[in-house]
């Protein structure tokens, strides 16, 4: 009898073990769907953001830009270092690693001063949402503009995702 009863039970405990791996299976399979809509909904939404932002005048998307970076300066210095820009691209969607965070630093900051100053910022903005780049006073478009040799610096900024993107 005891031999039945271990086997009974070691059959109850595979049926058991089943039930939890369908179970795991059917909510990673729906988490997976729920991730595939928020993907959708994140880029429907970033495209009309861009979208709006293209249509308004230059220099209300710069006072619109100047405010959100006034924001994110959290401690009043005129420039982001790395924990603010981390904070005001997870505030434009993006959840960069700290590793992504170093890069777009170097791609950024071109006075290499550690931190990404308001014209830095806004011509990162522009560019990568691909937004009136040609009004863009940035140190590196002023001087492109002064020098007919150079072009606005889309090269410099290549690599860089646009705001919705992950």
């Amino acid at each position: 009898m005891h031999e039945e009863d271990e086997r009974r039970v070691q059959r109850e405990t595979k049926l058991e073990e089943n039930r939890v791996m369908e179970l795991l299976r059917s909510t990673r399979a729906s988490l997976e769907e729920e991730k595939r809509r928020s993907v959708d909904i994140l880029e429907s939404s970033s495209t009309a953001i861009r979208d709006y932002y293209k249509r308004i005048d230059s220099k209300k998307l710069s006072e619109h830009i100047k405010a959100r970076f006034v924001g994110w300066d959290s401690d009043g210095s005129g420039g982001l270092d790395k924990h603010e820009l981390t904070e005001a691209m997870a505030a434009m969607g993006r959840r960069p690693s700290p590793d992504e965070i170093d890069d777009l630093m170097i791609k950024v900051d071109k006075d290499g001063s550690g931190t990404v100053e308001l014209d830095e910022f806004e011509h990162m903005v522009r560019e990568t949402m691909g937004i009136q780049l040609e009004s863009c006073w940035c140190r590196s478009c002023t001087e492109a503009r002064e020098s007919p040799m150079q072009s606005p610096s889309k090269e410099k900024f290549n690599g860089s995702k646009s705001l919705g993107e992950s």
